[in-house]
C-alpha cells in the first residue's frame, strides 16, 4: 500500500519541501511534508535522509485549522514566491499554503532573517510540532537507530 497526498479527498493545506534544486552540498536531506486539514500529515523521505518512504503521522484537525489562521493572520499570501537568502548559496525549502482554493508558494532559505519573527517562529512551531520527522530526516545531523 503506497500513500500519497493525491490519494487523500483533500489536496495537502501545507505543505513543506526539501527537495533537488532546493537544496545545496553534497547531500542535503530531502523530504516533503504534506498536511492534510483532517490533521493528517504525509512524510515522504527521498535522498539522504534516515528514513526513507512514506510514513504517516495525526496531528489534531484544530491544530492545523490554527496553523493556517496563524500563517493567513501573518500575512503569508502576501510574501513574494522567493525571500532573498541572507547567506548566499544556503539551503532553501519550499512552502505552500492552500488558502482560498488557490495554493501560494513561497521559496525560503532556512536562515531566513527577512522574515518577520511571527512568521519564523510559526514555521519553527509547525515543524518542531511534527514528530519523528527530524530523526527521520536527519535534521540533527546523523541517523540514531
Amino acid at each position: 500500500f503506497v500513500f500519497s497526498a493525491s490519494a487523500y479527498a483533500s489536496e495537502p493545506v501545507i505543505k513543506f519541501s526539501f527537495l533537488p534544486g532546493l537544496s545545496r552540498g553534497s547531500c542535503s536531506a530531502q523530504f516533503e511534508l504534506s498536511i492534510l486539514n483532517d490533521g493528517t500529515i504525509l512524510y515522504n523521505g527521498l535522498e539522504c535522509v534516515c528514513q526513507k518512504g512514506e510514513h504517516m503521522l495525526q496531528v489534531s484537525p484544530e491544530v492545523v485549522a490554527e496553523w493556517l489562521a496563524s500563517l493567513k493572520r501573518l500575512g503569508f499570501g502576501n510574501l513574494p514566491a522567493r525571500v532573498p537568502p541572507f547567506v548566499q548559496d544556503s539551503r532553501e525549502f519550499e512552502l505552500q499554503v492552500l488558502s482560498d482554493a488557490k495554493p501560494h508558494t513561497v521559496r525560503i532559505p532556512e536562515v531566513h532573517p527577512q522574515l518577520a519573527e511571527p512568521m519564523r517562529l510559526l514555521i519553527a512551531e509547525i515543524l518542531g510540532s511534527i514528530q519523528p520527522y527530524d530523526r527521520w530526516a536527519n535534521r540533527g545531523g546523523s541517523c540514531k537507530r
